[in-house]
């Protein structure tokens, strides 16, 4: 069963214009973990990545029904990739918790992007003794 859907899109630029602020730092910590930071900025498009993550972030917090409140904020919402490089959520500790009170379960993502546009679209299962 279905716990909840969400999607996000982001525009690049939006990003882009952070980065190039002084709040840029305080934004990266705000928002994303140390990993996904090296990461993007490992890509030759670092902006794509950053919004990317972030639409997928997003999309979580609305498929679990909370948005960015409650305990749930966008560096705790990981942003990783699979052995074979297909997106994947993950949680830190901080949020196992409420991620047990809803009864969250798998979280299926699916992440894409175009010239100016990154977008998110996530399923969230209801929990099936699922383990994070």
């Amino acid at each position: 069963m279905i716990l909840g859907i969400g999607v996000d899109i982001t525009p690049i630029e939006r990003i882009e214009r952070i980065l190039r602020t002084s709040h840029a730092e305080r934004f990266l910590k705000r928002v994303f973990s140390r990993t996904e930071i090296e990461a993007a900025f490992k890509s030759p498009k670092p902006s794509e990545k950053l919004a990317g993550m972030f639409a997928a972030k997003e999309a979580v917090s609305k498929a679990l029904g909370t948005g960015f409140s409650s305990g749930v904020y966008p560096n705790r919402i990981l942003i990783e990739k699979t052995p074979k490089g297909a997106p994947k959520v993950s949680f830190s500790d901080q949020l196992i918790n409420i991620l047990k009170d809803l009864d969250a379960g798998v979280v299926f993502l699916s992440l894409t992007h175009s010239d100016s546009m990154a977008s998110a679209f996530v399923v969230i299962e209801k929990n099936n003794n699922q383990v994070f």
